[in-house]
């Protein structure tokens, strides 16, 4: 089948994307609007179709009220890293305004209203890892972190949180964040994006054998603003491999 991008004629940045069984499921940003994190479903990877939210909401506070001049503009929901683990379904974001970080898990991905866990402090644009049965957030800007996660998903495990990563600095307008780490042939991957001077796109992959360090340059390129789709700054600012019933990888 041929795929003509873009997918969507609609707002849907910092996707994630899995498999379970015949279809694949997305995930998208919606920041502060409710509700959140829309689960779209696809058969073909062309056509999408909404079929859940992750969240009714946030929180029930001034800032989504919009009450006494607060508001979320921009803020809320930022970034969902989708993860299909013991035959069950999970979701990560953070939100910044919140200083929180959001666990949410259910048996039913095409069910909206999944079940929520609060983690204080933020694990910015995390992705899930699971390596060797244990799992993992890995994340930051900059400086890529890792953090073991409780064998329920309930939590972190305290003590574990250590850099795994340190990206340039030099030269960067965005350092590299937007993190997507998965297992392939034995090796943990880690995709990256960032942003040089001048705006140009740098997209960055990693790998290792071990969650003690990632080594890195051992594959990384940078792609410049060729095609942007009559955006300013385009390139391909987040995503993830993917492997299609034919064995395909896509981004």
């Amino acid at each position: 089948m041929k795929i003509n991008n873009p997918l969507f004629q609609a707002d849907m940045p910092d996707p994630d994307i899995i498999r379970a069984g015949a279809c694949f499921y997305m995930v998208s940003t919606t920041m502060y609007h409710m509700p959140g994190a829309p689960i779209l479903r696809s058969e073909d990877l062309a056509h999408w179709e909404i079929v859940s939210y992750i969240c009714r909401e946030i929180a029930d506070n001034e800032i989504y009220r919009m009450e006494n001049g607060r508001h979320a503009y921009a803020k809320g929901q930022w970034a969902t890293s989708l993860m299909r683990y013991r035959d069950r379904f999970y979701a990560c974001f953070v939100c910044h305004d919140m200083k929180k970080t959001y666990l949410f898990s259910t048996d039913d991905i095409e069910k909206s209203g999944w079940d929520k866990t609060e983690i204080d402090g933020v694990f910015h644009d995390m992705s899930f890892l699971c390596w060797q049965d244990r799992l993992y957030l890995v994340y930051g800007n900059g400086q890529i972190r890792i953090v073991e996660l409780k064998e329920d998903v309930s939590g972190i495990v305290e003590g574990t949180d250590r850099v795994l990563l340190q990206t340039p600095t030099e030269g960067m307008r965005l350092c590299c964040e937007g993190c997507r780490a998965y297992v392939k042939e034995g090796f943990i991957c880690s995709l990256l994006t960032g942003r040089r001077i001048p705006p140009a796109r740098l997209e960055s992959a990693e790998r290792s054998v071990t969650v003690l360090r990632i080594f890195p340059a051992l594959l990384r390129g940078e792609r410049s603003c060729m095609t942007t789709c009559g955006f300013r700054e385009g390139g391909s600012p987040r995503g993830r491999f993917l492997m299609t019933g034919r064995g395909t990888g896509m981004r």
